[in-house]
């Protein structure tokens, strides 16, 4: 909801990037509330004719119409593409299918002509807590397990595994906290799978992003 409610900050803002969820999110809640706008205009009469949508779905298009075409554009130039790319929708039958190739594709990395990127800054907030994190772990396998459990403990919640919640670190890390020996080859070989599988969640928490 947040990205939708960002987008419409932006209202007529035709200026700087835009990244795929900004734009995708925009686009569900927009689609969730136009049906909803029709099923209320079908329950109380307002439907125009036998069209399929009223007053309310009407009002509501005509509103939304600006920021949908100013968060494309943003989306366009997020791609390194001009805004004017936005017309090839109106190419019979290839020109929707271009367009929204463009507007799947994953931002340019680092600055472009249209200004920085909107995922600037991500990839060292995430993986910050995670150094720390692996520090403290690294310290209790040398033999301080008791005195940090604690510590990590609350550094798990505070940062729920990067934000990916997998499967996979859950389940390394339980088995590397439930085993009665902290140091030798068997933690030190769960801890390493505990590491692996973080990367892997914060890789693929990149590839959605």
């Amino acid at each position: 909801m947040n990205w939708y409610l960002q987008a419409l900050k932006k209202y007529a803002d035709f200026s700087g990037r835009a990244r795929r969820k900004e734009y995708w999110v925009f686009i569900l809640f927009y689609l969730i509330i136009l049906i909803v706008l029709m099923i209320i205009d079908g329950f109380v009469g307002t439907q125009i004719g036998g069209a399929g949508f009223g007053i309310l779905t009407c009002i509501y298009a005509l509103g939304m119409l600006i920021p949908a075409l100013a968060v494309t554009v943003r989306r366009l130039h997020d791609t390194g593409r001009s805004g004017w790319w936005i017309l090839i929708q109106f190419v019979p039958l290839v020109g929707s299918i271009v367009l929204l190739i463009f507007l799947l594709i994953d931002s340019q990395p680092g600055q472009n002509a249209y200004g920085p990127s909107p995922k600037a800054g991500e990839s060292t907030v995430a993986t910050a807590p995670f150094s720390n994190f692996k520090a403290l772990a690294m310290d209790s396998v040398g033999g301080n397990w008791t005195n940090n459990r604690e510590r990590i403990t609350s550094k798990v919640a505070a940062f729920e595994f990067c934000n990916c919640r997998s499967i996979f670190a859950i389940t390394a890390f339980a088995s590397w906290a439930t085993t009665p020996s902290t140091t030798g080859p068997k933690s030190t070989g769960i801890l390493m799978s505990f590491t692996a599988s973080m990367r892997r969640c914060d890789l693929g928490s990149k590839l959605i992003s």
